[in-house]
């Protein structure tokens, strides 16, 4: 049997485009990923077109000031669940990422106003590690404090001037070196909850969750403990002034330990008496071995670059 023959080519012409037709308008394509966009916003990725309005102040302030404070901000949002233990791990990995901020931006966020909230008012903290905090640590006090004293001869200056110089950079440095606390936390969380098989990725996000919560936890506090010191002071009220300055520590650290509890119950979806007994062996046990060791090594750190001013 003899093959076909082949079909004749056919001569097919691309039609011409039609004047203001659509093959002769561009299409819109999103500034941000490429893709195209349908309406006022990419369909890919929900950035909205540029507008002329844009270039606007009026339209400018309106846009942050609704960015600032609306409640259904992602922000606002994240900051309100954080106040509800283990909410936020849960969310995390449960699909719904897209209604809060990251993990490390509600850190980062809680770092600023933790730490600017100290220099501002002038309070300590076991985070920054001041010279006199340091001297009075257990496992290193006294070597810190022949440490100090070294460091003050070497410079050639008073010991006060020398705190001073190794208390503001220990200050600056501890907004970085806090960071430590998050996988330090998690490898606590993870011996303690051995059992549970979880991954080493919601360990880190809880703490980065627990960390943050603890700074934040702290400032709300203070908005109500600083001003029973000035009133306090304003009265000439002794006993009040000592009883605000006195009872803060024990009550963060009780609420601290509660949050942590029902965080750990939340979260790893265990009974609240395995979640207490968890809390307390971290808590009580192993965090205090990552709050020395971040203290020495922020002490380190402070003593091999601080700037001590010339004599």
């Amino acid at each position: 049997m003899s093959p076909l023959p082949a079909p004749p080519a056919l001569d097919v012409q691309a039609a011409p485009p039609v004047a203001g037709g659509v093959e002769d308008a561009a299409a819109p394509t999103c500034a941000a990923c490429g893709g195209g966009v349908v309406g006022p916003y990419c369909h890919a990725c929900g950035e909205r077109r540029p507008r002329a309005e844009d270039e606007r102040l009026g339209s400018f302030l309106r846009e942050q000031f609704h960015e600032a404070t609306s409640a259904d901000g992602k922000l606002w949002r994240s900051l309100k669940a954080l106040f509800v233990p283990g909410k936020l791990t849960v969310e995390y990995f449960s699909g719904r990422r897209g209604l809060y901020v990251r993990p490390i931006r509600i850190f980062l966020v809680a770092n600023v106003a933790f730490f600017f909230t100290l220099s501002a008012f002038g309070a300590t903290s076991a985070f920054l590690g001041s010279a006199d905090g340091q001297r009075e640590m257990g496992l290193y006090g006294e070597w810190a404090t022949s440490r100090l004293a070294a460091g003050s001869e070497a410079a050639g200056v008073e010991q006060d001037v020398y705190d001073a110089a190794f208390d503001q950079k220990s200050g600056t440095l501890a907004t970085t070196l806090i960071g430590l606390f998050v996988p330090g936390f998690a490898l606590c969380l993870a011996l303690a909850l051995f059992w549970t098989r979880a991954s080493g990725v919601r360990y880190l996000v809880f703490s980065t969750h627990y960390v943050a919560f603890a700074m934040a936890g702290t400032l709300a506090l203070a908005l109500v403990w600083v001003p029973l010191v000035f009133v306090g002071n304003w009265l000439g009220s002794g006993p009040l002034v000592q009883w605000a300055s006195r009872s803060m520590d024990p009550v963060v650290m009780t609420m601290v330990f509660a949050y942590l509890v029902a965080a750990v119950r939340r979260a790893y979806a265990v009974r609240w008496w395995q979640a207490g007994l968890v809390s307390a062996v971290v808590g009580f046990g192993l965090s205090p071995l990552v709050t020395t060791g971040y203290r020495l090594v922020l002490f380190l750190v402070t003593l091999w670059t601080v700037d001590v001013p010339a004599p």
